[in-house]
């Protein structure tokens, strides 16, 4: 997920949506120690498309509709759902799903350790309700009773933004531009090369294609010399097709050929799917190509 203040503000960064455009100045987090539930509430929700309205928002329809799904980060989590409050042509969301191990809420931010929950604050951040002690940049809340905290845009931020209140908009020379980082950009300006798995661990190989893509855009260049169109979409569809076939290669050619992909950061490997194997009852990890950051 991207980075953890923006992540309460982003619903998108919850959904596997490839350019987040639905964007709250404001949310309020809850968690419940006892009966074990998160709960973000986003409010004044503001779109950054080139649709103004918000209830025309694409982020704001996929989400409605179930066309993409939770990001993998919230895999350990159960009964998520998304609430949406309508009140006229303003729209608010409350983001709501139960954990088991504490732990698990790092991946929003949120770090237990020694009976404890920490955050790291910053001036636009302030805890809510709970028992807490500040401690430099960390606010510990007690594990006994639910707490809550606000997260609020950066003021330098809000440059973006004109009107104020419930009339707060994007400025109309900003809107369609992407203002947040694309999903796929983690995977951008790097170069990777096919991978095996050897003895539990990633290594390059010699034979097979290397890719880079473009920081901006879709193109892509393999092997060195080939260009090649790299589309990356919404719930972690990859479209990869080459301007010329490569020799030797079955993995890639000039017909377009859609993968599911996921990225460890840690570890710079990244997995392709091959989607035309989906639903055929096929073991997926047999099928997966990997490829290992090298640059």
């Amino acid at each position: 997920m991207i980075e953890i203040k923006l992540i309460f503000l982003l619903i998108g960064s919850f959904f596997m949506v490839e350019q987040p455009s639905l964007f709250a100045p404001k949310a309020v987090v809850t968690v419940d120690p006892i009966k074990k539930t998160v709960q973000i509430d986003q409010f004044g929700m503001i779109s950054t498309d080139m649709e103004s309205d918000v209830l025309k928002n694409p982020d704001y329809l996929k989400i409605k509709d179930k066309e993409v799904k939770w990001v993998a980060e919230t895999d350990a989590f159960s009964n998520k759902e998304v609430i949406w409050k309508v009140e006229g042509n303003k729209l608010s969301s409350s983001i709501r799903m139960n954990y088991t191990d504490e732990h698990d809420l790092w991946a929003m931010g949120i770090f237990y350790e020694e009976d404890k929950f920490s955050i790291i604050t910053d001036q636009n951040m302030k805890a809510l309700k709970g028992k807490l002690k500040q401690e430099g940049d960390y606010l510990h809340f007690e594990v006994n009773e639910p707490f809550s905290f606000e997260v609020n845009m950066d003021p330098k931020g809000m440059e973006i933004f004109e009107g104020s209140g419930a009339d707060l908009r994007l400025k109309e020379n900003l809107r369609g531009f992407p203002l947040f980082g694309k999903k796929s950009n983690e995977l951008r300006e790097q170069t990777f090369q096919r991978a095996e798995i050897k003895n539990d661990i990633f290594e390059t190989m010699d034979a097979g294609p290397s890719f880079s893509v473009d920081m901006v855009g879709n193109k892509a260049l393999v092997n060195g010399d080939v260009e090649a169109e790299f589309d990356f979409m919404d719930n972690n569809e990859l479209r990869i097709k080459l301007s010329k076939n490569i020799p030797n290669s079955l993995i890639w050619s000039t017909s377009a050929r859609k993968f599911r992909y996921s990225y460890n950061s840690g570890h710079r490997v990244l997995t392709l799917v091959p989607l035309w194997y989906a639903g055929e009852g096929t073991n997926e990890k047999e099928k997966a190509l990997y490829f290992k950051g090298i640059e």
